[in-house]
């Protein structure tokens, strides 16, 4: 039936349709449409569905190997008034109680009234349990009016594990021994099969060694097992392998196999220990038995010996495979190649049979051998006619058996210089055993002496070790001046005599000894300790002659052993001296001359001489008292010399005189002085401003700039405003020492505005003044003077004036703008340093401002400067008059085109201009 159009519909409230809606959740829920747990619910279609209704549902079920393939048909019709639009169909599988989801198709658009069938082909889900179910097709929720059941007409297949092969056969595996094979399990049903068990009944030798079998197996899916045999006893065995599932049923496979027993080997003794033998020799041979002691015949037994060539198979008989109980034998002996312990394996092997084994031991002795330690020996250095100390021998026998009496003898050359001094060889040494041997160098001449200390036995062969000794001479001391003549000397005059031990042998400790006249003294000496073979040593001997004779003495140096040297010293003094020998004038002003100073020229020779020479270094002069004088033996001459400055600052010099190639010098020492004069570090003292009641100070130096001691300083202010400046304090001394500086500490104490002046003079020498300066100005930041009047200007002319902007607090002020207004414009390029060059005024200081008075007709004028900064404004009143120009009126700028102001803008000076 055509359902009524929707005017006709009657009206549901919103109640009636919640009401619907839950009646229509209960229905859902009692028509048992609830899902499953694992099933699947197909999304509900967001669009309408109750204009289209499902009008007929089929479908047909194939089993494959994979699965489950569903063929299905549904027909549905617009049972509304309206052309739906294309629409979902949902497909479900349902045995009544569980539903699965199984497949979405589509619907066409439907005219009102039309039918249409869609058909569509899907395998089922493999977790679909297997049984009978219907199709259930839906155009919206399971339960609702939209859905339609197909009659039971599909059937989901169980699951049906199959193993392959059916049968396993391991054959014969010997006992001990394993075998292993594969099993594959397959679903061959149309469901998934549950988890998978592997078990075995039967004889426990049939085992699984690995199994992929564990999880569910889907349709046409595999898994291995590997089964291993493994017989612990010979005999036939049993088994049969399971592999079940909850929904699969059960695959069996049957198991069988035979253990087999075994050929086993046994040798007999298994170790051997052969006699010791001499090496290269051959020991006694051992025999083996090697028996089979298994229930199967053996193969062919192999027969070896480990990696040791000592020990060697003779003879065998194992040649042939031994029966159960059989037996063959092998024959070994022991050959050594080294000494010491060998070991090795004999082993005899078979397949069948296994490997057995023989532990085979024997020890190599080494023969009889003698060795001399040490193989070479340095017998210590021996003075010729005396004998060393012994040096000692061992003659050991390094070998394993028992020598013969050795027999030592001396060989070479040179053996007669060596003795043998005790000889404890004189039986057979055991293996391993010392004696010992000691030997002397007695040497007959000097140099090296070679021998060779022999020792030999039967058996022990013959061993030697290499002499060498050193035959030495006695020590002998030698110096190389036995005489030494020092000369004329005014000064201390050194001499080394080099002492040298000319023999092989150290001598004792030398003693150094000075015999003689007291003018020679031992400066140095190295010889303090003894003095090896060819070593040598030194003694530094000084000579300071005095008085008018020869002088002499003797050094000596003795040793023990070495003996005695001497060497014979004379020496002269002076020919010549003067004295004093140096002179210090101390300070005389430039230009001119000091006292005169006598010195005294001394002849020391034994014999008159004829002064020939004389001469002078440095601003000093000497009279001709003493030049061409023939002076006596041992008399004397005595002249003066005089010091006469030129330049300022310390002078030396020398004079020297010669007679007959003697010469006599003293040195001289001065220090030309310039006057005293004093200067001031600087020529004007500038306080800067203050205020009437505070007080400025600064420092200046006073330097006396000559090298002379100034006389009293003395410091004063004059002038006409000396009231206000005076001399706070001063570390001036009373009199100030040449190139000397002190400190004067001045202070300014403005009591009236204004600037004010004086001048500080220094006193006690010549050249020291200095202006002092200061400004007497209002508190804080202001404008200097507060008014000024030009006076009367002729028009067309111009007057000047600078003001001063002050700072007389203890910060800097910063200063940004200044501005005055016709006919007083400002005059940049004059003295203008406000703004343009300083823009922060500092402590007790100002900058300037000039500005001009330009009057353009007849008249009194006024105006007002100002001045403004961060934290000050400050002004004056600028007054003036303009009076007839008389003649030609001077030529000035129009003050029209001239600055009236200048500002800081941004860090930028701008300047306005009227």
């Amino acid at each position: 039936m055509t359902p009524p159009p929707p005017s006709a519909r009657p009206r549901r409230s919103r109640l009636s349709q919640g009401l619907f809606a839950l009646l229509a959740l209960t229905l859902l829920v009692a028509g048992n449409a609830v899902l499953a747990p694992g099933a699947q619910a197909m999304p509900a279609d967001p669009q309408p569905t109750y204009q289209l209704r499902v009008t007929a549902a089929y479908a047909t079920s194939t089993a494959t190997t994979t699965g489950t393939t569903v063929k299905s048909s549904v027909t549905v019709k617009n049972v509304s008034g309206v052309r739906q639009p294309t629409r979902s169909v949902r497909l479900y599988l349902t045995d009544g109680t569980t539903t699965y989801g199984l497949a979405t198709t589509s619907v066409g658009s439907l005219a009102p009234s039309k039918s249409a069938t869609v058909r569509d082909t899907t395998t089922a889900p493999l977790r679909v349990p297997a049984g009978r179910y219907a199709l259930r097709a839906c155009l919206g929720p399971i339960g609702s009016q939209s859905c339609r059941d197909s009659s039971p007409s599909i059937t989901i297949g169980a699951a049906r594990l199959a193993a392959s092969p059916s049968t396993l056969a391991f054959g014969q595996v010997p006992v001990g021994e394993t075998s292993t094979k594969e099993v594959t399990i397959t679903n061959r049903g149309h469901a998934t099969s549950g988890t998978v068990t592997v078990s075995f009944n039967g004889d426990p030798a049939f085992t699984a060694q690995s199994s992929t079998c564990g999880s569910s197996l889907d349709p046409g899916d595999s898994c291995r097992v590997k089964v291993t045999y493994a017989p612990t006893t010979p005999g036939e065995a049993a088994s049969n392998l399971i592999a079940s599932s909850p929904r699969g049923g059960i695959a069996s496979i049957g198991l069988t196999g035979t253990g087999l027993g075994a050929a086993t080997l046994s040798i007999s003794p298994d170790s051997a220990l052969y006699d010791d033998t001499l090496l290269d020799a051959t020991s006694e041979p051992v025999t083996f038995t090697v028996t089979n002691t298994g229930n199967l015949p053996s193969g062919v037994p192999v027969v070896s010996l480990g990696g040791s060539t000592e020990f060697n198979v003779t003879t065998t008989t194992c040649t042939a495979a031994l029966a159960p109980g059989a037996t063959c034998t092998v024959t070994a002996t022991f050959t050594p190649t080294t000494r010491g312990a060998a070991t090795t394996d004999l082993t005899v092997s078979a397949t069948p049979g296994g490997t057995t084994t023989a532990e085979l031991a024997g020890t190599g002795l080494a023969p009889a051998e003698l060795s001399l330690d040490p193989a070479t020996a340095a017998l210590p250095a021996t003075v010729i006619g005396q004998q060393s100390e012994a040096r000692t021998f061992t003659l050991t026998n390094d070998g394993d058996v028992t020598t013969g009496t050795p027999t030592i003898a001396l060989t070479g050359d040179d053996a007669a210089q060596f003795t043998i001094d005790d000889n404890a060889c004189t039986a057979a040494l055991p293996a391993g055993a010392s004696c010992s041997i000691d030997v002397l160098f007695a040497p007959t001449a000097a140099g090296e002496a070679t021998a060779s200390l022999t020792a030999s036995a039967t058996p022990g062969a013959t061993t030697t070790s290499d002499l060498t000794g050193l035959g030495q001479t006695e020590p002998a001391l030698s110096i190389d001046d036995t005489a030494y003549d020092y000369g004329y000397t005014g000064a201390a005059s050194q001499h080394t005599f080099t002492i040298t031990n000319d023999g092989d042998t150290p001598t004792g400790v030398p003693t150094v000894d000075l015999t003689g006249d007291t003018a020679f003294t031992i400066t140095t000496n190295t010889c303090t300790t003894a003095l090896a073979g060819d070593a040598t040593c030194t003694v530094e001997v000084t000579y300071t002659g005095t008085g008018t004779d020869q002088q002499t003495a003797q050094l000596s140096v003795t040793a023990t052993p070495g003996g005695t040297v001497t060497a014979d010293l004379t020496g002269s003094p002076l020919a010549l001296t003067i004295a004093p020998t140096t002179y210090n004038f101390g300070g005389i002003p430039v230009g001119d001359t000091s006292d005169p100073q006598s010195f005294t020229l001394t002849n020391h020779r034994l014999t008159a001489v004829q002064v020939d020479g004389e001469g002078t270094t440095g601003p000093f002069t000497i009279d001709d008292s003493c030049f061409t004088v023939t002076i006596p033996a041992g008399d004397t001459c005595t002249f003066t010399a005089r010091f006469a400055p030129s330049s300022s600052g310390p002078a030396t010099g020398s004079i020297d005189y010669f007679a007959q190639g003697a010469q006599a010098q003293v040195e001289l020492t001065g220090t030309g002085l310039t006057p005293a004069t004093f200067s001031l570090s600087t020529s004007t003292v500038d306080f800067g401003a203050y205020t009437p009641g505070d007080t400025g100070t600064q420092q200046v130096t006073v330097t006396n700039t000559g090298t002379q001691d100034s006389s009293t300083v003395g410091l004063a202010i004059t002038g006409p405003d000396a009231a206000v400046f005076a001399v706070d304090s001063t570390d001036c001394p009373t009199t100030l020492a040449g190139g000397a500086s002190c400190t004067v500490t001045l202070e300014f104490a403005p009591v009236a505005l204004g600037d004010r002046s004086a001048t500080l003079t220094v006193n006690g020498a010549p050249g020291a003044t200095a202006s002092l300066v200061g400004l007497g100005a209002p508190a804080g930041v202001t404008l200097y003077p507060a008014t000024y009047d030009y006076g009367a200007v002729p028009v067309g002319g111009a007057a000047y004036f600078t003001f001063r902007v002050v700072n007389t607090t203890d910060n800097g002020e910063d200063m940004n703008s200044a501005s005055s207004g016709p006919p007083f414009p400002l005059e940049l390029n004059q003295d203008f340093t406000c703004v343009l060059i300083i823009s922060t005024i500092q402590p007790h200081r100002w900058c300037t401002m000039t500005l001009s008075f330009k009057p353009q007709s007849v008249g009194s004028f006024n105006t007002t400067l100002t001045a403004g900064g961060t934290n000050f404004n400050t002004s004056s009143l600028l007054l003036g008059t303009g009076v007839p120009a008389r003649g030609t009126a001077p030529s000035v700028s129009s003050p029209s085109s001239m600055p009236t102001s200048v500002a800081l803008r941004g860090g930028k000076v701008v300047v306005r201009r009227e």
